[in-house]
């Protein structure tokens, strides 16, 4: 909980926690899906993007600004990685209490530790 004032009369206190379940309604959980679907499809874009340029790299070569390119690819690719290893599995934990208590959540929180 965070107390903050705006005057020094007046203090307002403002709760950072959980949202309960009943104020969870078709928003919230739409939002967290559609984030974890365009996650998902965003990795598997970039992916198949790098594939394509590895197939048609003799093709491609001339171009001016391809490897250029190729490196923004990549780049996109592993920060779309990292967000789904990371994000994704923090995203469902907001839907339901037993993706938080899952061995891949725990993976990610302490990876030298595996139960």
């Amino acid at each position: 909980m965070v107390f903050t004032t705006r005057s020094p009369h007046i203090g307002i206190i403002e709760d950072f926690g959980e949202i309960q379940d009943y104020e969870k309604g078709f928003v919230y959980y739409f939002a967290v899906l559609l984030f974890v679907i365009v996650t998902i499809f965003s990795t598997l874009l970039t992916a198949t993007f790098i594939i394509v340029s590895i197939f048609l790299w003799n093709h491609f070569k001339p171009i001016k600004f391809f490897w250029f390119l190729s490196q923004l690819t990549i780049s996109a690719f592993l920060i779309s990685t990292l967000n789904l290893l990371i994000n994704v599995p923090a995203a469902l934990s907001l839907i339901s209490a037993e993706i938080a208590q899952s061995r891949e959540k725990s993976f990610i929180k302490n990876p030298t530790k595996i139960r």
